[in-house]
């Protein structure tokens, strides 16, 4: 039985079974019209910055045409092409580590503290346990299992200072080669604990048939987190916004057929209604809210083609992001930024990339390309002045984070070839 918004909180009791799928599956960008509107920090050096608000420099464009149409909000705000041309500006690098493969970055927490993993013996694949690294050492705050068959490999979270939420991967021989058993977890700062929120088997069963669509990170907010996966059931493929409890100790909850999830004060904001579900489950054409026990669609975007979907969601405050992508890998990709809950457009930013990976907060948005060899150049968005500063470039790894509750930002610093990236923890300026 899958569960929907008003029944959050109640039992997971949707099981699938069907053949193990396979895990590495990329979520294929590109670009989109708004219809119906009234240096390197690696080593302390510059950074390059783009000041969006002058429209006529560095490639920045005042249209108000998108290559798609988006219905239920406003968006008649500037496309500004944030590959242009740009200045130096300051970024106050403070810090960094990894490069040995010893300690990995997830995200900060502020810019002493980053949520990662460590390993005291990097040559094991199974020897990571979720960490707090700083620049004079380490607290491991879930140490890995003695059993390598039992093994969960930390990967992404998000979080602050009081509390922290992450995916772990089970490794194996079908683990991440064709599937994806995750669990979630949290840490809780003031007891130092940490407690198992869900697994996949609870979706699936004994079946190996879930499996990671995209880059997805879980989120959260006062009460709740949220997470995703993709699900097979008997030959159709879909995607599930799964939630939490964060308050108490109770099974998770599938609140809607859809995937993003980005947290909000009220409740969730998702990705939803893929515009041809048969073809392709992950080409999402709407995102939709889960708010105060209601579910209900907030914009569609559209084109002549069908070509255009979400392919990221992100939330922080008041401030909404959502990407858009194409068919087309070579019409880069877009983001929206709104504040006032999507009232209020602020930026169309038009990157590069095929599709993003991103982190925000109530004053920054970052992004890169993620795992992609080019266009991987990574960027921060000032959502006050319109300020646009290039972080530095990091094929294959360009995937940087940013504080939740400050401006603490962490930048992957690749080392050339197929050495360990390592990581550059700094501040960018109000």
């Amino acid at each position: 039985m899958r569960m929907n918004c008003p029944e959050l909180g109640k039992r997971v009791a949707a099981c699938f079974s069907a053949a193990a799928m396979l895990a590495c599956l990329w979520v294929v960008a590109a670009l989109a019209g708004c219809a119906g509107d009234a240096g390197s920090p690696s080593d302390g050096g510059a950074v390059e910055t783009l000041d969006a608000t002058s429209l006529n420099d560095a490639g920045a464009t005042a249209s108000s045409q998108l290559p798609f149409a988006i219905e239920g909000v406003p968006c008649g705000a500037a496309v500004v092409d944030v590959a242009g041309g740009a200045s130096a500006a300051d970024f106050n690098a403070l810090w960094s580590f990894g490069g040995d493969y010893a300690e990995i970055g997830s995200f900060p927490l502020d810019a002493q503290t980053v949520f990662g993993s460590y390993s005291s013996n990097p040559d094991s694949l199974v020897s990571y346990g979720a960490a707090l690294l700083g620049e004079g050492g380490f607290e491991v705050i879930d140490s890995p299992s003695v059993n390598p068959s039992l093994y969960y490999e930390p990967q992404d979270g998000s979080g602050d200072a009081n509390r922290i939420v992450w995916r772990s991967s089970l490794l194996g021989d079908v683990a991440q080669a064709v599937s994806d058993n995750w669990r979630l977890q949290v840490w809780d700062g003031e007891s130092g604990t940490v407690r198992t929120l869900g697994t996949s088997q609870e979706i699936a069963g004994d079946e190996d048939v879930c499996f990671a669509y995209a880059d997805i990170v879980p989120t959260m907010n006062a009460e709740n987190a949220f997470f995703s996966t993709a699900v097979q059931e008997g030959d159709a493929l879909s995607t599930l916004v799964l939630s939490y409890s964060l308050t108490e100790d109770e099974p998770g909850a599938v609140l809607a057929e859809g995937g993003f999830p980005a947290a909000t004060d009220e409740g969730v904001v998702f990705a939803s209604d893929p515009a041809d579900a048969a073809a392709d489950p992950f080409s999402y054409s709407k995102v939709s809210a889960c708010e105060a026990g209601t579910t209900n669609p907030v914009l569609t975007v559209s084109s002549p083609d069908s070509s255009w979907h979400v392919s990221g969601v992100w939330a922080s405050g008041d401030k909404r992001v959502v990407a858009f992508s194409s068919t087309d890998a070579s019409a880069g990709s877009y983001l929206g930024v709104w504040a006032d809950s999507f009232a209020t457009p602020v930026a169309w930013l038009h990157a590069e990339s095929p599709s993003v990976v991103a982190s925000m907060n109530e004053e920054w948005l970052v992004w890169g390309a993620g795992s992609q060899a080019e266009h991987a150049e990574m960027y921060a968005y000032n959502m006050a002045d319109g300020r646009i500063v290039l972080l530095g470039t990091a094929p294959g790894y360009s995937r940087p984070a940013i504080a939740s509750d400050n401006n603490a930002v962490m930048v992957p610093v690749p080392n050339g070839g197929a050495g360990a990236v390592s990581f550059t923890v700094g501040v960018l300026a109000d």
